[in-house]
């Protein structure tokens, strides 16, 4: 189906469903069984799709684009419910979500290399975590939910407290970009 490069794919939490998002923001939910596609969602703009995830009752899909946008759909229609902007530049790329385990706020790190904390339920923008001179690959949150770590092109990965906000740490001593955490 997909008439360009995967970017992501994620598959939902009770594992029924698979979301694959590629190059030209176009997003498809299949049915894991049998390979059928559900639902097919396309980004507003052009840009392409770089990140999704999964809310994790299943009812929302997130994803991220190169247009400094994040996409919250409703995974069962395919419903775009709201969108949301990171940074006033419409060229930031939006390289990764993840959504905390209580499922209440959603995680994003960019280009532009800032950590931005949303609720997930509103879209409103409750922080941003500043302090990676480079683009963050990644964005990660304890299985508590109390810490997010984030992973950069300047070689290191910063952990947080998600509740404040505050720097906790910096990890060092890679010799290149961090892709993942």
């Amino acid at each position: 189906k997909h008439e360009q490069s995967v970017k992501d794919v994620a598959v939902s939490p009770d594992g029924e469903r698979i979301a694959s998002g590629s190059d030209g923001g176009v997003i498809y939910v299949w049915k894991s069984s049998t390979g059928e596609v559900l639902q097919t969602m396309k980004h507003e703009e052009d840009g392409d799709l770089h990140c999704v995830t999964w809310s994790h009752d299943g009812d929302l899909i997130i994803s991220g684009s190169g247009a400094s946008k994040i996409y919250v759909w409703k995974s069962t229609s395919g419903e775009l419910l709201r969108t949301l902007q990171c940074g006033a530049e419409d060229s930031q790329i939006v390289d990764d979500v993840v959504v905390s385990p209580n499922g209440e706020l959603l995680i994003s790190g960019s280009e532009d290399g800032k950590v931005r904390v949303w609720k997930l339920s509103s879209g409103e923008l409750v922080r941003t975590l500043e302090g990676h001179d480079e683009w963050v690959n990644a964005v990660a949150v304890s299985p508590d939910g109390a810490l997010i770590a984030s992973a950069s092109d300047d070689y290191s990965v910063r952990v947080w407290k998600s509740t404040t906000g505050e720097h906790v740490r910096t990890l060092k001593g890679h010799d290149d970009y961090v892709y993942g955490v």
